[in-house]
């Protein structure tokens, strides 16, 4: 089978697939979060958290929030982590940087 040129690219999900798939995924979250301490546990058991701080890992803060202002810095592997490096001085040095 020949391709063409006039051929339409693939279609976007719709909105209602969009929000079926948002449903079956917030029902799926409600439905496993019961597991999430039982397996931090085990991992904790592991070796593979620091069972000190599994509360955080559940989204209890372990310190209060410091007063002023607060830039959060998010890297999901140390290579993003270490490119936000960069950042951190010239952010904490000047204001006109951060936006309340």
């Amino acid at each position: 089978m020949v391709s063409s040129a006039a051929e339409s690219p693939p279609k976007a999900a719709k909105p209602l697939d969009a929000m079926l798939l948002l449903l079956l995924y917030r029902l799926a979250t409600t439905a496993l979060s019961p597991l999430a301490r039982p397996l931090l546990l085990w991992r904790a058991r592991m070796g593979k958290e620091d069972e000190a701080r599994l509360d955080e890992r559940m989204g209890f803060p372990g310190a209060l929030r410091p007063e002023g202002t607060l830039v959060w810095l998010h890297g999901a592997s140390v290579g993003e982590g270490l490119s936000l490096l960069p950042l951190v001085d010239p952010a904490a040095s000047s204001r006109s940087l951060l936006r309340a």
